[in-house]
C-alpha cells in the first residue's frame, strides 16, 4: 500500500483494510469536480503522476469488471477517454498492448494512466490533518495484491476475483465507480457497466484507487462518515 504517512501510521491503516475491518471513511464531494458540467466524466485529478497499466492490472480491473463485455473494459482504457487521456488505445500513431482484447501485443507500450484520479461520490480511507486527506492508496510500483498461495494469472480464461486481495466488495474504499456529472448536477453511471447483487441495482464501472507515489486530497473537497453511515451511493441520478 501506499500512503504519505508516517511508517507506523502507514503500516496501522494498511493492516485495518487487510483484515477486512471497515477503518475511517471519508467521501468526495461532488465540488471536487473543478471542470465544465456538461455530461463529462466527473473526474477528481488527484496527482500528475503516471502509471503503466501492465497486463497484472489490466487482468485486475478485467476481475473487477467482470459483469462487462471484453471490449466495454478495453474501452476503459482509450486514449480519448478520462483515464489514459493520450497514452491509451485507439490510436493508430501509438498503439498499446491490450490484454484484454488480446490485441497489438507487440507494441512498444502498455496504456497508461495519465494522472492518479478518482470520482466525485467516491468513498476512500487514510489519515487527515488540518489541511488534506492523505489517501489510502493501491501500489502502482507493484502488482495488485493476491490472496496467500495464489498467483496472478496468465491469461484471460485464469483470471478469478476470489484469488484478489481487494475487490469493490469488500475493500471499497480502495476502488471507486467511474460516473459523469450533468448540467444539472446529476451524477450517472459510465455506459457498458454491469449490475452486481451486492451493489444494488445500479450499473458500475469499478477502477482501482491506485498511485506509485503519496497522494492527497484537500479536505474542503471530503465529508467524514460517521462510523455506522452507510457509504453513500456514488450516482444522484
Amino acid at each position: 500500500m501506499t500512503l504519505s504517512l508516517t511508517l507506523t501510521q502507514s503500516l496501522t491503516v494498511a493492516r485495518l483494510a487487510a483484515q477486512d475491518v471497515r477503518p475511517p471513511l471519508w467521501t468526495v464531494r461532488e465540488s471536487a469536480f473543478q471542470g465544465i458540467r456538461t455530461g463529462v466524466p466527473a473526474i477528481v485529478n488527484l496527482l500528475a503522476q503516471s502509471m503503466y497499466v501492465t497486463r497484472d492490472w489490466q487482468f485486475y480491473i478485467r476481475a473487477i469488471n467482470r459483469g462487462m463485455t471484453r471490449q466495454h473494459v478495453s474501452a476503459i482504457f482509450e486514449y480519448q477517454k478520462a483515464f489514459c487521456n493520450g497514452t491509451g488505445f485507439g490510436d493508430s500513431n501509438d498503439p498499446r498492448r491490450d490484454y484484454i482484447l488480446n490485441e497489438n501485443l507487440n507494441a512498444k507500450e502498455e496504456p497508461q494512466f495519465d494522472k492518479v484520479r478518482t470520482c466525485v461520490r467516491s468513498t476512500h480511507t487514510g489519515a487527515a490533518n488540518d489541511t488534506v486527506l492523505r489517501l489510502l492508496t493501491m501500489d502502482g510500483n507493484q502488482p495488485p495484491p493476491m490472496k496467500l498461495s495464489k498467483r496472478h494469472p496468465q491469461t484471460l480464461d485464469e483470471i478469478r476475483l476470489e484469488d484478489y486481495l481487494y475487490t469493490p466488495k469488500t475493500h471499497r474504499w480502495l476502488f471507486f465507480a467511474a460516473n459523469n456529472i450533468g448540467s444539472g448536477g446529476q451524477v450517472t453511471a459510465f455506459a457498458g457497466g454491469a449490475v452486481y447483487e451486492w451493489f444494488g441495482d445500479r450499473q458500475v464501472t469499478w477502477l482501482p484507487l491506485v498511485s506509485r507515489y503519496p497522494v492527497s486530497i484537500a479536505l474542503q473537497y471530503v465529508r467524514k462518515l460517521g462510523a455506522d453511515e452507510a457509504i453513500p451511493s456514488p450516482y444522484t441520478g
